[in-house]
């Protein structure tokens, strides 16, 4: 027969009075009531913190089922009364919050837990259960959603995209601005990779090469420019201005990156190209000898009339009229006094707009 102990209990016992006092003292430190209600008999008990919560005097308003609704908000009242009464048909606990409407405006919220009682036959007895208030908690999360809203607001105004993805690549922020540069509807971006949108799958590849090395690496940061494929098909060019992401202790969790549209500059300086190779095909099939001077008389560009007239080459640009005059001297006097005609315009120029600079353009006609 295995030895038997006994245990003396050596702890004074507390009076109930003592009890409810802890217990009160307890419930006011948390922000904490009880109230029990006995469903047979009708009866609603509050502990004190529950009045103080709903902030009423229990000498002037008993507790009571109508008492207590008449406390909620007129916009919750429907919805809490559902939920107790689903609560006892489903003999599932009771857990809602909700907003209390106080006499002078002010909204409370709290958090009512509960938990009923029933017969052998199922039939419901009585429902304990606590009251929190949890206004300060709900104000700080409505605050934080607030603020959450307005910066979204923000970065949607902000004509530059913005984009944040984790170590994998995978995009778990982007703006506005990101998803028009890449034709997508809202939060559409979020879940695809960065890589996704590469033109090719050789692009792809080196994408994902590239944030491999980023992140075994850590080079400093530095833009570069991807050229990505729109949900419509069209291609765009976009610049990547990124940096690191961390948590709060210190590890490495992403990428931010400022994503600018440069497709339509792109555009531009393709077509500034195209229009300057047809201008520079136009002087060099000129009949007269045409040359282009910077602001320091510097040879930026000449036809092959200049060149067949001065005997030089355009192996010479870059070098002063000065320079060119002792290269050909046979032409000095003719490339000195071309000199004094850039001179005598940029004086003209000078006076329309004082301190720009330009380039001239001189158009050299020889009587032979």
């Amino acid at each position: 027969m295995p030895p038997q102990f006994k245990v003396k209990d050596h702890t004074p016992m507390s009076t109930a009075s003592e009890i409810f006092t802890h217990l009160s003292k307890m419930q006011g430190l948390c922000q904490v009531g009880s109230w029990e209600l006995d469903i047979r008999q009708e009866k609603l008990w509050w502990s004190l913190e529950v009045y103080k919560i709903f902030e009423l005097n229990p000498a002037v308003s008993p507790a009571s089922y109508d008492a207590f609704l008449a406390q909620i908000h007129p916009d919750d009242r429907e919805s809490v009364n559902q939920t107790f009464l689903a609560s006892i048909d489903e003999h599932a606990p009771y857990d809602i919050t909700h907003r209390l409407l106080m006499p002078d405006g002010r909204i409370k919220h709290i958090r009512e837990r509960g938990l009923t009682k029933y017969d052998d036959n199922g039939n419901a007895l009585k429902t304990v259960g606590t009251v929190q208030d949890v206004t300060e908690e709900i104000d700080a999360e409505l605050r934080l959603a607030a603020s959450e809203r307005r910066l979204r607001s923000i970065l949607n105004t902000v004509p530059h995209g913005i984009q944040e993805n984790d170590l994998d690549g995978t995009i778990t922020y982007s703006n506005q601005a990101h998803h028009d540069m890449l034709g997508f509807s809202d939060n559409q971006l979020i879940g695809h990779k960065i890589w996704d949108f590469a033109c090719c799958e050789q692009e792809k590849v080196e994408v994902r090469d590239f944030l491999t090395q980023l992140i075994a690496e850590r080079p400093e940061p530095s833009p570069f420019v991807v050229e990505n494929i729109r949900l419509d098909g069209e291609l765009v060019w976009l610049r990547i201005d990124w940096d690191y992401r961390y948590d709060k202790s210190g590890e490495l969790v992403g990428l931010t990156s400022i994503v600018t549209d440069l497709t339509t500059q792109r555009r531009i300086e393709q077509q500034l190209q195209e229009h300057e190779q047809e201008w520079k095909a136009a002087i060099d099939q000129a009949v007269q000898a045409i040359l282009i001077l910077d602001e320091e008389s510097r040879l930026t560009r000449a036809n092959r009339a200049f060149y067949k007239l001065t005997g030089l080459s355009n192996v010479e640009a870059g070098k002063t009229l000065e320079e060119l005059s002792q290269i050909s001297p046979k032409h000095s006097e003719l490339l000195l006094g071309l000199d004094k005609q850039k001179l005598e315009r940029n004086n003209l120029f000078e006076e329309a707009d004082s301190g720009s600079a330009f380039e001239v353009f001189i158009k050299v006609l020889v009587n032979e």
